[in-house]
C-alpha cells in the first residue's frame, strides 16, 4: 500500500506518493541579497503514518538562524482538511481557485537556533 496526498510547492499544489520506507525530499532556496536561505523538506512513509521534516536555514546580516519541525499524519486523514488557494494576478479578483484535500499534520516537535544570539550569550 503507497500514502498519496497533496502538499503545496512553490504556491502550487502537488501530489506525492510514498512508497513504505522510501523517503522522497524536496530541497528549494539559494542566495539571497544579504546571504542565503534554504529549505528542505522530507516526507516518510512507515506504513501508518506519513511523517514530514522540514528544517530551514538562512544568513543575513543578522547572522545564521536554522530552525526545524516535525509532523506526521495517519494514513486514514491524508485528505482530511479542505484548503482553498485563491490566486490573484495585477489586483484584480481570483483567476485561479486551487481546492486540495490536505493531510491533518500533527506536530510531534519543533526546533531552532539563532547563532548570533548564542554567541553573544543569550
Amino acid at each position: 500500500m503507497n500514502a498519496r496526498f497533496t502538499t503545496y510547492v512553490h504556491g502550487s499544489p502537488v501530489t506525492i506518493t510514498l512508497k513504505p520506507n522510501k523517503p522522497v525530499a524536496h530541497v528549494e532556496g539559494g542566495p539571497t541579497d544579504e546571504g542565503y536561505e534554504w529549505t528542505r523538506t522530507v516526507y516518510e512513509f512507515d506504513g501508518d503514518y506519513v511523517t514530514a521534516t522540514h528544517d530551514h536555514e538562512s544568513s543575513c546580516c543578522d547572522g545564521r538562524f536554522s530552525s526545524n519541525r516535525e509532523m506526521r499524519c495517519p494514513v486514514g486523514l491524508l485528505k482530511a482538511s479542505i484548503y482553498r488557494h485563491k490566486v490573484y494576478i495585477d489586483g484584480q479578483g481570483p483567476v485561479v481557485t486551487y481546492v486540495a484535500a490536505l493531510p491533518e499534520w500533527r506536530e510531534i516537535r519543533r526546533g531552532q537556533r539563532d547563532y548570533f544570539a548564542e554567541a553573544a550569550g543569550y
